[in-house]
């Protein structure tokens, strides 16, 4: 089992991955935020279903919190740090289409103030 503090760095690692917060997180595992961060701080026993289900809000396997190791597959049987990667890929492309978007805006605005 993991040492206090290790749940905190491992799911902090995928939120950032996945540019989601906390937030967003105990959103989606339907707690408030209040109690997430006392579990992810330690100030809470964590319990396996507890953990199971940040598990699976983050779309990974409950081994990835438990196990030392950092590679695991995800439910889709995709190395967890690959498929991070690839989402941050596919954000920083996301990030470049909406700049050009905003630009494309812009612009139109300007021509219909014309």
């Amino acid at each position: 089992m993991q040492e206090k503090g290790d749940l905190y760095i491992k799911v902090l690692k995928i939120l950032r991955e996945k540019k989601m917060t906390q937030m967003e997180l105990a959103k989606e595992m339907n707690i408030k935020q209040a109690s997430l961060s006392k579990i992810l701080s330690g100030k809470n026993s964590s319990r396996i279903g507890t953990i199971q289900k940040i598990a699976d809000a983050l779309n990974v396997p409950i081994n990835y919190f438990i196990d030392d190791n950092d590679s695991h597959e995800d439910k889709n049987g995709q190395d967890i740090n690959v498929r991070l990667n690839l989402i941050e890929e596919k954000n920083k492309t996301l990030e470049e289409k909406m700049k050009r978007l905003e630009t494309e805006l812009e612009l139109l605005k300007v021509k219909a103030s014309k």
